[in-house]
């Protein structure tokens, strides 16, 4: 057992449903104008698209992939959770301050 019927991952195959049924109904419109950062475990089941970031290239010209430990079940466990928050950090460090409104 992966260990994720508790807690805040519980409800991942009603995510799954609702992402899905998005997918199915999303055109993009225009081209992304902020940097794009994807996530993906290091275990990559069949059937998965090996050349994602390439796609993403083609709309987006700032667009980088990182890799954690574990599978797309599997990356928000550790270690891979550990891994994913350092480059979120590092990605998060990225956007310039903002002027406060008002």
């Amino acid at each position: 057992s992966l260990g994720l019927d508790h807690g805040p991952l519980a409800n991942r195959s009603n995510v799954y449903r609702t992402n899905m049924g998005a997918v199915s109904l999303y055109r993009m419109k225009d081209v992304p104008s902020c940097p794009v950062r994807m996530f993906r475990g290091e275990e990559l089941k069949e059937g998965y698209i090996p050349d994602v970031e390439e796609l993403w290239l083609k709309m987006c010209p700032d667009v980088r992939l990182y890799s954690a430990p574990g599978n797309h079940l599997t990356i928000l466990k550790e270690p891979g959770s550990t891994i994913v928050v350092q480059k979120l950090r590092e990605c998060l460090k990225e956007i310039p301050a903002r002027q406060p409104l008002g």
